[in-house]
């Protein structure tokens, strides 16, 4: 048996969400891509004259699930005014490294929920906003109906507050509605969550173009609310 296959085995047989190589893997290939995508949404922002939203992803790993959950919910669930007024920006996600890159000012240890950006003047003017984020996922195995009330609750509570700072951050926009809820911010892909792991509608473009395999999640036991179930999945490395 050779050593691939007998690795594959072990990883199938732990099922581990992960990726495979085909071909050894170019170092700092996800990065290369995200200042891909960074770069044409800002062109395409200042082209444009419209606003940059870019959505932070924060580094620690807990912190970012609670924010793909967060933001699947507002784009999934938000009210259609929510998404007139994102439809009047570009939208990208942002890690902060990225963005003080870019922002004079912009600390490493900031973790924003968003930031505006007016990039068609320099120096460039941009206001970070942000709420406290509770996770609101899988809170218990086998809910009752009272439970599933409170989980509901609590999802579009945070919905709600995340929707009062985009009225703050965004005019409403006039034009046609963007597709948000089934396109995915430019950096990130659309996930679903359930019993049996996380499937995502799109392929992770890097991932893809190296022809990696990626391996799902083991089934498992647990109750994730529907409100939460569909995420924004931040494609980083």
């Amino acid at each position: 048996m050779s050593t691939r296959r007998a690795f594959l085995q072990r990883v199938l047989a732990a099922g581990a969400l992960s990726v495979v190589p085909n071909a050894p893997m170019p170092l700092g290939a996800w990065e290369r891509w995200r200042r891909q995508q960074i770069r044409a949404a800002w062109r395409s922002a200042t082209a444009l004259g419209r606003p940059l939203l870019a959505i932070v992803v924060p580094d620690t790993l807990a912190l970012r699930a609670d924010r793909e959950s967060l933001w699947g919910a507002v784009l999934t669930h938000g009210t259609d005014e929510t998404i007139a007024r994102l439809s009047g920006a570009v939208l990208v996600t942002a890690t902060p490294r990225e963005l003080r890159d870019r922002l004079p000012g912009f600390a490493l240890g900031e973790a924003p929920l968003f930031v505006v950006l007016s990039v068609g003047t320099l120096p460039v003017p941009w206001h970070a906003y942000s709420t406290p984020i509770y996770p609101t996922g899988s809170l218990s195995l086998f809910p009752d109906a009272e439970g599933l009330a409170a989980m509901d609750t609590a999802v579009m509570a945070q919905v709600a507050s995340v929707e009062a700072l985009i009225a703050v951050a965004l005019p409403v926009w006039d034009g046609p509605p963007a597709p948000l809820r089934t396109e995915p911010v430019a950096g990130s892909r659309w996930g679903e969550r359930g019993g049996c792991g996380d499937h995502f509608e799109q392929p992770d473009p890097v991932a893809d173009a190296m022809g990696m395999l990626e391996i799902p999640d083991r089934c498992g036991m647990g109750h994730v609310n529907p409100r939460s179930a569909r995420f924004l999945s931040f494609i980083v490395q």
